[in-house]
């Protein structure tokens, strides 16, 4: 099975705001269109993950681990709030570890 082929991608952070209920929102982008979302907040160097989502049309092609490779890029701690069971095995595969409060966490080493 070929390894899908993933587009660069960038990340757009829209800033905290009321109208957001208190949530940052990062549109994921290839260069041809938007691919997903994540809902989350930041503090300096932690990025709390709330969800992630790949649009469907884009699932499957690899998407997911690369907006999470750039977040390794960018944070020294990556918390992923409340994983869904079914999810707990890409968390695990991107380098996360579960955390007694149950979340999942990645920190970079320094």
């Amino acid at each position: 099975m070929e390894e899908p082929i993933v587009k660069p991608l960038t990340l757009e952070v829209f800033p905290c705001h009321r109208e957001h209920d208190g949530y940052h929102w990062i549109n994921v982008r290839d260069e041809r269109a938007y691919v997903g979302k994540v809902r989350c907040r930041i503090w300096t160097n932690v990025l709390t993950i709330c969800s992630i989502m790949v649009f469907t049309e884009f699932r499957g092609r690899g998407y997911g681990r690369k907006a999470i490779d750039l977040f390794k890029d960018q944070y020294g701690v990556i918390v992923a709030d409340r994983v869904r069971h079914r999810a707990i095995g890409f968390w695990t595969k991107m380098g996360f570890t579960q955390r007694q409060d149950g979340n999942w966490e990645y920190r970079r080493d320094s």
